[in-house]
């Protein structure tokens, strides 16, 4: 059931260097200071970018401290609503993914296809754990490897590397899971768990967000993104992209543009806007 707390979303729409972020960070402020024991304003931003925007924020700010302003990534925006939760199971870090991944292909040796003796080598364990980490983001389940590797089978090409290297990764997730399954969470695992949580969370209730500085989002992020729909008062959604550019591909996407991604991440996130709510566009 779509929340009845949304009331707008808005795109900011601009250049690379046109002060979208500036702006943001000058609203956050200005609702903190008029305000500061109002609902909690939320700026999502990537995980690289949290330390530099939140001292940006802090700044400029009369206020040397709020307890209304939140920079947050959508890792640590999974801790905050899932604290309770994550206290009964530990979360595993990307080392620790790592080296169970280093763990799963000396105990199940005998299993692999593709990945045999001669091809564990250094560095393999980091870029298969990679990898999971990519598979758990894009929802990418061991049956849709399977499925992929049966079909290319039928082709002809049973005995294919591709063929083989897909049943093996199709295992190793699955294995992966099964070892996390009631000992702890993966750090993928933490934010998918945070979209189920987001709509029963009441420190959301209300709140006004922000989401700067990503050129995408993954499957799993746009999930969640829909979710604090549900939620919050108010979005405002900042993408750098050309509002002329904009205007010129509405009635006709074009994959060779050059702002493409960017005008497909507009739409996906256009799309997750409730029908009755307000949407702005503001260019700058």
């Amino acid at each position: 059931m779509v929340a009845k707390t949304l009331q707008r979303v808005r795109f900011l729409l601009g250049r690379a260097g046109s002060g979208k972020t500036y702006r943001c960070l000058e609203e956050m402020r200005q609702a903190s200071e008029s305000e500061p024991l109002g609902p909690p304003l939320i700026l999502l931003v990537p995980e690289q970018a949290t330390y530099q925007t939140d001292r940006a924020l802090l700044d400029k700010s009369k206020r040397r401290a709020s307890l209304r302003c939140q920079v947050v990534s959508f890792r640590r925006l999974a801790y905050l609503v899932l604290e309770e939760q994550l206290s009964r199971r530990r979360v595993l870090s990307e080392l620790g993914r790592e080296i169970v991944v280093q763990a799963l292909l000396r105990r199940e040796r005998r299993a692999w296809c593709f990945f045999n003796a001669s091809r564990v080598r250094p560095g393999l364990a980091a870029h298969l754990s990679r990898t999971l980490h990519e598979f758990r983001q894009y929802r990418v389940s061991a049956d849709m490897l399977r499925r992929a590797a049966d079909a290319l089978a039928q082709t002809g090409q049973a005995d294919a590397p591709l063929v083989r290297k897909l049943r093996d990764l199709a295992y190793l997730s699955e294995k992966y899971h099964d070892f996390l399954a009631d000992r702890c969470f993966d750090a993928d695992d933490v934010t998918g768990m945070l979209a189920q949580a987001i709509r029963q969370c009441s420190w959301l209730r209300g709140a006004r967000l922000w989401v700067d500085s990503f050129g995408h989002f993954t499957k799993q992020e746009y999930e969640l993104l829909d979710a604090l729909l549900h939620t919050v008062r108010d979005a405002t959604f900042s993408l750098c992209l050309d509002p002329d550019v904009l205007r010129e591909s509405e009635s006709a996407p074009n994959e060779s543009r050059l702002f493409h991604q960017a005008e497909e991440t507009y739409r996906r996130l256009r799309a997750l806007v409730p029908g009755q709510t307000l949407v702005e566009h503001i260019f700058l």
